[in-house]
């Protein structure tokens, strides 16, 4: 399946579809609505996609810490799921944030996704926590060693 990796500018009509993918995957379902606030501290943040063709399939965001990136936000379209995009994706911002010398990812992954990123080599730190209402977990992983 082609696809194409890209680094989404803030306020472009692909930062549209990567808020409207967000919103409709991650928000919708726990009736949560968007926060103005939220998508105007997006301009601190680094925001990737999958595209096939100029339709925006999977995208996450990234948030630069003191000494590692915070991944948060990952979100494939439905129909896309379990094809690998969601891997392409997560592979594809591992490999900019080791070029950009970072060498540590940390999320809060949702139970329901863990499985996914544990393949990927991801670890839990600590216990399950409640986050918007639903059970995650903190995840890591290194890429020093």
């Amino acid at each position: 399946m082609k696809h194409n990796f890209k680094e989404i500018e803030f306020k472009s009509n692909d930062w549209i579809q990567s808020v409207a993918l967000r919103y409709e995957i991650l928000r919708k379902p726990l009736s949560l609505h968007l926060n103005p606030l939220d998508l105007f501290n997006e301009t601190d943040e680094r925001v990737f996609g999958i595209f096939m063709g100029e339709f925006l399939v999977s995208t996450a965001n990234c948030v630069l810490l003191e000494n590692c990136v915070k991944i948060r936000q990952v979100a494939t379209h439905g129909k896309y799921q379990s094809l690998g995009i969601g891997t392409s994706l997560i592979t594809n911002i591992e490999k900019k944030i080791q070029n950009m010398g970072i060498f540590r990812i940390e999320m809060n992954a949702r139970k329901t996704s863990l499985d996914f990123y544990l393949k990927l080599g991801y670890c839990t730190i600590g216990n399950q926590f409640i986050e918007v209402g639903i059970p995650h977990y903190k995840i890591y992983k290194d890429f020093s060693s």
